[in-house]
């Protein structure tokens, strides 16, 4: 039985910077190992261990630009063994979210430094608030599911979940 879901999200950052991330992201994630990389089509693919339910999950990751500075992060996973549709569901969810999540810690660690050296920014212009707009924490401009700290003059690299 084979069984496929995907799932993605989208961040302000560039593809390569957010590919970086991935690859990162899936190298330090205990589940997973790391099959290929192709920067050519900012693709990887990473497989999980064979275990009593499964014969195994491969996850395939790509990251494409939508727009200047930001990128979608596409997250397909497959499973191939003997579960019930109800916990493969439940397993490629996980898979799907822990490339996301892990992508995630390592963008909010380097994201803004691997976009420097790309001569980027990592939140695009348009998305300044009007002048006189307080300092303070808001919906993060990029549609992530989080808040960014707005400074009273610039978006900075800090991140919070949403309330």
């Amino acid at each position: 039985m084979t069984f496929n879901l995907s799932g993605g999200a989208d961040f302000p950052y560039p593809a390569p910077v957010l590919f970086r991330a991935a690859i990162e992201g899936v190298r330090s994630a205990k589940e997973f190992t790391l099959v290929a990389v192709d920067h050519q089509t900012g693709t990887l693919r990473a497989k999980t261990g064979l275990n009593l339910r499964t014969l195994g999950e491969r996850v395939v990751v790509r990251a494409v630009d939508v727009a200047p500075g930001r990128s979608h992060l596409a997250v397909a996973s497959e499973l191939v063994g003997f579960v019930g549709v109800l916990l493969a569901q439940s397993r490629h969810r996980a898979n799907i979210d822990r490339t996301i999540h892990a992508t995630s810690d390592y963008l909010r660690w380097y994201g803004d430094a691997w976009t420097a050296e790309l001569g980027g920014t990592s939140v695009p212009a348009e998305s300044v608030p009007p002048p006189g707009v307080p300092a303070g924490w808001y919906p993060d401009p990029s549609g992530v599911p989080a808040q960014r700290y707005w400074d009273g003059s610039v978006w900075t690299h800090h991140t919070a979940p949403r309330p």
